[in-house]
């Protein structure tokens, strides 16, 4: 199965919105304070972003991989801000179950478990990896940062799953409330249950 998209958009800001911001979360969703910033941007008129993504899989092997820029038309004459951002991800069912790509969401999703604990079964278990980078160094105020991501994913059944990532993230922020170069590691846990 291959998968291949491209995006875009094309919006005119609000008159009211006469500040634009950026801070987006890395390395996790559990710090909310790890993010990339690009700092206050005074006088934004409009955006524009687009990008490409490509993904597939073969097997109980998935692939998808996703990149794209945004660009602020500021007023005064300046410059457009330009944002970039990519990412990299993947993952292998070691007990053979199949990737769960749903066509209409162009992603992955919650496999449907060929042998569930519950029926004596191993359940599915699957390896991921990630990396992600995101540039907003275009702007005086803006950062940088990047994470590398390792995991782990054990579905009991179709709809109970527990979950386990080590990330190592680095930030680089010129604004915001953390300034200045940062690394370090995070990891997270989860348990979920699908209805």
């Amino acid at each position: 199965m291959l998968h291949l998209g491209l995006w875009g958009f094309d919006e005119a800001l609000s008159s009211a919105a006469t500040t634009l911001t950026r801070n987006t979360v890395i390395g996790g969703r559990f710090n909310g304070a790890l993010r990339v910033s690009t700092g206050a941007l005074p006088g934004g008129r409009s955006t524009t972003g687009y990008g490409v993504e490509a993904g597939g899989y073969v097997g109980p092997i998935w692939v998808m991989g996703e990149a794209g820029q945004r660009h602020a038309r500021l007023d005064g004459g300046r410059p457009d801000f330009v944002s970039k951002a990519w990412s990299l991800s993947g993952g292998w069912f070691v007990t053979g179950d199949l990737p769960p790509y749903n066509p209409r969401l162009g992603s992955f999703g919650q496999p449907r478990v060929l042998k569930p604990i519950f029926d004596g079964g191993p359940g599915a278990i699957e390896l991921t990896a990630r990396y992600e980078n995101l540039d907003y160094t275009s702007l005086l105020s803006g950062g940088r940062g990047w994470a590398a991501t390792i995991g782990a994913n054990w579905y009991l059944n179709s709809f109970t799953r527990f979950q386990i990532n080590l990330a190592h993230w680095n930030t680089d922020n010129r604004a915001g409330a953390y300034t200045g170069g940062d690394s370090g590691e995070t990891l997270g846990t989860r348990i979920a249950v699908t209805f």
